[in-house]
């Protein structure tokens, strides 16, 4: 049983973690990405999920090229033209993320909230076990 509220307390946590990568990543990314601005060339039109694909297009500033991507974002959040800031590899520009125009913060503060939530609730079922309620 002590193996079942462990990994409720894991599963608690792990939407925490997944934040935590994902500001590692970014941190990495500033390290050695370059910094460019992205301008959004394509979206779908009349179509609208929760994750939608557009296509954005930079210039690479050593060579000069044009690099045309598909990126995946949630909704439809960007129109038609807009500039998006952007970091890729100098050693391959075709690896690029998007750098988020957001902090983290809130984030970890509302994944930090889920995890006292589900800890509670994990020490609850446990004292209603023990009691016999459950």
């Amino acid at each position: 049983m002590n193996w079942i509220y462990l990994m409720l307390i894991i599963a608690g946590f792990l939407p925490f973690f997944v934040i935590l990568y994902r500001i590692e990543e970014l941190n990495r990314w500033k390290k050695t990405g370059i910094p460019t601005k992205a301008t959004v060339v394509r979206i779908p039109m009349g179509y609208y999920s929760r994750l939608t694909k557009i296509t954005i297009q930079y210039i690479v500033k050593e060579t000069g090229q044009f690099i045309e991507k598909q990126i995946i974002v949630a909704g439809n959040p960007y129109p038609l033209g807009q500039q998006l800031p952007i970091l890729y590899k100098k050693e391959n520009p075709n690896k690029s993320i998007l750098v988020p125009e957001k902090s983290f913060t809130m984030m970890v503060i509302f994944t930090i909230l889920i995890a006292i939530v589900i800890i509670g609730a994990t020490f609850m079922i446990r004292k209603s076990v023990l009691e016999g309620l459950m």
